[in-house]
C-alpha cells in the first residue's frame, strides 16, 4: 500500500505542468505558429524591396554578312573617301548586367513597419490561443482533482456508514434495538457503495479527458486553497492579457497600413546602372557599354485609386480600434467576474469548513450517546447524513475556490 501511495505521489500533476504539456502539444498552436511564419516571410519580402536588385542577361546572336556604305545613305554636297562598314557573319554572345537601388521609397519603408506589426499581431494571437488552451486544460485539471476528492469522500463515507451499520448490528445482537432500527444503516451502506462506484466512473472520465489534453499519465494533484485576492482595480491595472495585446497590435498595424496606402501619392527615386558587352565586338562598337542614371517617379493622377485604398485602410483601422476597445472591455468584465467568483468561493469555503466541523462534532456526540445507551440510532443516522452532505459540500467549495483563483490569474495575466 505504501508503494502504491508513493507511486501515485510521484505521478501527481500540478496545474502548471498540465497547462505546459497541453500547450506544447496542442494542434491549435501549430496553426498559430504557421501564421507567425507567414507573417515573418511577408516581412522578409517587404524588406527585400529596399535592397538593391541585380540581374544578368545574355543572348546568342547569329547574323549574315552586312555591308553599309555611308556615302550612299547620306546625301552630301561633296564627295568623301569612305570604306563601307562591314558586319561580319557568325555567332556573337551578348552579355549585360543591370543594377537598381531604391533611394526614396516611402511605400517600402512604411510597408516594412506594417509587416513588423503584422508579425507582432500573429505572435500575440498565438499567445491568446495558448491562453484558451490553458483555460480548457485548467478546467479539466480541476474537474479531475474534484473527481478524485469526491471519490475520497465517498470512500470515507462508505467506511463511516459501514462502521455505524456494524455498531447497529452489534446492538441488535445484544437486543438493544430492533431489526427495523438497523435497516436504515444497512441502506446507508448500500447507498454509499453506489456513490463510490459512481465516483470511480467519474474519475476514469475526468482523468481520460486530462490525459487527452496533456498527453501525461499522471493524476491531478491536490489543489491549493487560495488566499484573498488583491483589490479588483489593482488587478485590472496590472492586466497583461495576450488577447488585449493582440487587439492593440491589430489596431497599430491597421494604422500603419493607412500610411502605406497614402505613400502611393509620394514620389519615388532610384539609381540604375547598366553595362553590357558583345563578343566578338563589332567594328563600330566599344567592347563594353555602360550607363548610370537617377530616376524619379512623381504621381500626378491615378484615377482616385490611391485615395480609395487610403479610405479603405482607414475604415479597417477604425474597425480595429473599436475592436480593441471591445476586447479590453470584455477583459475587464471577465476580471471583475472572476474576482467576484473567487471572493464568493472563499466565503463559501469558510462557511463549509465550519459546517463540517460542527457536523463531525454532532456525529461524534450522537455516537457517544448511543454507546452510553442514552441516544437513539435515528439521531445518529440523522447526524451521519448531515455530515455526509457537509463533507461533500466542503470538497466542492475547496475545488471551486482553487479553480476560481487559477481562472482569475489567467484572466489578469494570461498565465498561472
Amino acid at each position: 500500500m505504501l508503494g502504491l501511495a508513493l507511486a501515485l505521489s510521484a505521478l501527481a500533476m500540478s496545474p502548471q505542468e498540465a497547462v505546459s504539456a497541453a500547450v506544447a502539444r496542442a494542434p491549435m498552436l501549430d496553426v498559430a505558429d504557421a501564421r507567425v511564419l507567414e507573417a515573418e516571410a511577408r516581412l522578409h519580402e517587404v524588406r527585400g524591396g529596399m535592397y538593391p536588385t541585380l540581374s544578368i542577361r545574355g543572348s546568342m546572336v547569329a547574323q549574315n554578312l552586312v555591308e553599309v556604305d555611308m556615302t550612299e545613305k547620306i546625301d552630301l554636297p561633296f564627295e568623301i573617301d569612305s570604306e563601307p562598314i562591314t558586319v561580319q557573319p557568325g555567332l556573337q554572345l551578348q552579355v549585360g548586367a543591370s543594377l537598381f537601388q531604391p533611394i526614396v521609397a516611402p511605400q517600402a519603408w512604411l510597408g516594412r513597419d506594417a509587416a513588423k506589426a503584422a508579425v507582432g499581431v500573429a505572435e500575440a494571437e498565438r499567445d491568446a490561443d495558448a491562453v484558451r488552451i490553458a483555460r480548457r486544460t485548467l478546467e479539466a485539471w480541476h474537474q479531475a482533482a474534484l473527481a478524485h476528492a469526491i471519490l475520497d469522500d465517498a470512500r470515507r463515507t462508505e467506511e463511516l456508514a459501514t462502521r455505524l451499520a456494524e455498531k447497529g448490528d452489534a446492538l441488535l445482537r445484544l437486543g438493544a434495538v430492533s431489526e427495523a432500527d438497523v435497516l436504515p444503516f444497512r441502506r446507508a451502506v448500500a447507498s454509499a457503495r453506489a456513490t463510490t462506484a459512481l465516483a470511480e466512473e467519474a474519475v476514469v472520465t475526468a482523468d481520460g479527458v486530462l490525459r487527452t489534453l496533456t498527453g501525461l499519465d499522471g493524476v491531478a494533484d491536490v489543489p491549493t486553497v487560495p488566499g484573498a485576492p488583491l483589490p479588483v482595480e489593482e488587478l485590472i491595472a496590472s492586466m497583461q492579457r495576450p488577447d488585449v495585446v493582440a487587439a492593440e497590435q491589430r489596431a497599430a498595424a491597421a494604422e500603419d497600413r493607412v500610411g502605406v496606402e497614402r505613400a502611393g501619392l509620394y514620389p519615388t527615386m532610384g539609381l540604375t546602372a547598366d553595362a553590357g558587352t558583345l563578343t566578338p565586338p563589332g567594328d563600330f562598337l566599344e567592347p563594353i557599354t555602360w550607363r548610370v542614371g537617377l530616376g524619379a517617379n512623381i504621381p500626378i493622377f491615378q484615377g482616385g485609386r490611391v485615395g480609395a485604398r487610403v479610405d479603405g485602410a482607414a475604415a479597417v483601422a477604425q474597425q480595429a480600434e473599436a475592436g480593441e476597445r471591445v476586447v479590453r472591455e470584455a477583459a475587464e468584465i471577465e476580471i471583475r467576474m472572476a474576482h467576484g467568483a473567487l471572493a464568493s468561493a472563499l466565503a463559501t469555503l469558510v462557511e463549509q469548513e465550519e459546517a463540517v466541523r460542527l457536523a463531525r462534532d454532532t456525529t461524534a456526540a450522537a455516537e457517544r450517546r448511543v454507546d452510553q445507551g442514552g441516544g437513539t440510532l435515528l439521531d445518529l443516522q440523522q447526524a451521519q447524513l448531515e455530515q455526509y452532505g457537509a463533507e461533500f459540500r466542503l470538497t466542492r467549495a475547496r475545488s471551486e475556490a482553487a479553480m476560481a483563483a487559477d481562472l482569475l490569474a489567467l484572466a489578469v495575466k494570461g498565465s498561472l
